[in-house]
């Protein structure tokens, strides 16, 4: 036989996802577009673009839960580290009606209670 050069590579399938440089899956995302109720011709560079989002917003979130638990001294997140998170300027637009399993709630007290408290501090004589 007369050899002819290198051998073929063998054919390496590549995910949308590999493509796309993402870690979330462009196909499913696309696949639910599609099945879904929003449009059944919808392209996939939508889906990408949405993985992306998702990818980026997921990423972000991470990133405050974990600056949230070092600020606590804890090295693992817990869910009240993600709720104290998204409760920030930027995210708490997005998880506005949002309801985190376990979150507790925000330590927070209304402006018109602090008044009364403030009044009702000042009448009390000092001892």
């Amino acid at each position: 036989m007369v050899d002819r050069g290198k051998e073929p590579k063998p054919f390496k399938k590549k995910f949308l996802s590999e493509l796309a440089g993402l870690r979330f899956p462009v196909a499913r995302i696309h696949r639910y577009l599609r099945d879904g109720p929003y449009s059944p011709n919808s392209c996939i560079g939508a889906a990408v673009y949405i993985a992306a989002v998702l990818e980026y917003l997921c990423a972000e979130i991470f990133e405050l839960s974990v600056s949230v638990a070092r600020s606590f001294n804890r090295m693992r997140i817990t869910p009240r580290h993600t709720f104290l998170a998204v409760h920030d300027q930027e995210l708490s637009a997005i998880f506005r009606d949002v309801t985190i399993s376990e979150g507790v709630v925000l330590s927070r007290i209304h402006t018109a209670l602090l008044k009364r408290l403030a009044a009702k501090l000042e009448l009390k004589p000092k001892q």
